[in-house]
């Protein structure tokens, strides 16, 4: 899972991890706020037996990836793999990414996966924990040299600790249990470090992102859509995942007992990927998935 670099052009650079074979079935997965894509490694020990070929894409801002042409460069991305059926899957603050992926690409996305996703602001104000809606609400409205600099102050190893040092005190008991595993502290610890190498760019961009209305009036892309929320996630409440159901009511959406936002894909994911795509094969390629 070493990083890649792929230039795009004189001032696009995507980085991006690889899981799995390559001639197989392309997967493009977009990571968490704020994380890196060594958050792929989810897919590590079912990509073999499924047959995907898992591209993990550090998002605008983080780890190596820079470009100012904001989502074209996803566009560019894909185009310059030469990706032409693939499924794209999107984690927590991932999701709004694979969302506008998807309605890139609506005839060659083969299926959306949204994992303890984040839903837009606009329209679902309610859905929200009064401090996220506070946030976004606050933060995207200020000029960006400000956002930047106290988001700046905010990263500071000292401050970020305390923040992290809280934010495990109010996780459930499923995640708390989760993070007593030493190696996974480090991955996140690793997640965090390579998100940082441009600064507080990604964050800066996510809240910039997050408060728009990045779902839009009108959807192209009609394919599969699959949904998970765990109903013990304290990060992004189970209210807020109701609302994908009304984004996307053909959806196949399920409310998992029992798991918390970190838990569920770590925990839960590997095992329910191989049971949704074991018998499945793929429409275009006749290939077992």
């Amino acid at each position: 899972m070493e990083l890649q670099k792929l230039s795009l052009d004189k001032k696009t650079v995507v980085g991006y991890r690889e899981w799995g074979p390559k001639n197989g079935t392309p997967l493009v997965f977009f990571h968490g706020f704020p994380g890196s894509s060594i958050q792929g490694v989810m897919f590590a020990d079912i990509c073999h037996e499924l047959n995907f070929h898992v591209l993990a894409v550090d998002r605008l801002g983080y780890g190596s990836t820079l470009s100012a042409q904001g989502f074209d460069t996803y566009k560019l991305f894909v185009e310059k793999m030469e990706l032409d059926k693939f499924y794209v899957f999107g984690v927590s603050g991932g999701a709004p990414s694979a969302v506008r992926l998807s309605e890139m690409f609506a005839e060659r996305v083969l299926g959306l996966g949204i994992i303890c996703g984040l839903i837009p602001l606009r329209n679902h104000e309610d859905k929200f924990p009064s401090g996220h809606r506070w946030a976004l609400r606050t933060l995207s409205t200020l000029p960006s040299p400000l956002l930047t600099g106290f988001m700046s102050v905010l990263d500071q190893p000292r401050l970020r600790n305390i923040l992290l040092d809280r934010l495990m005190l109010t996780l459930p008991d499923v995640d708390k249990r989760l993070f007593s595993r030493g190696d996974l502290l480090e991955l996140m610890r690793i997640s965090i470090e390579n998100s940082r190498e441009q600064g507080v760019l990604g964050i800066v961009n996510d809240i910039r992102d997050y408060a728009s209305d990045w779902v839009g009036a009108e959807r192209r892309y009609k394919g599969p859509v699959w949904v998970w929320h765990g109903d013990q996630d304290t990060i992004l409440p189970v209210q807020m995942a109701q609302a994908w159901k009304v984004l996307y009511p053909e959806s196949q959406f399920k409310v998992i007992q029992g798991q918390g936002h970190y838990s569920l894909p770590i925990n839960f994911m590997p095992e329910e990927l191989l049971q949704l795509f074991r018998a499945q094969k793929s429409p275009d390629q006749g290939r077992s998935l």
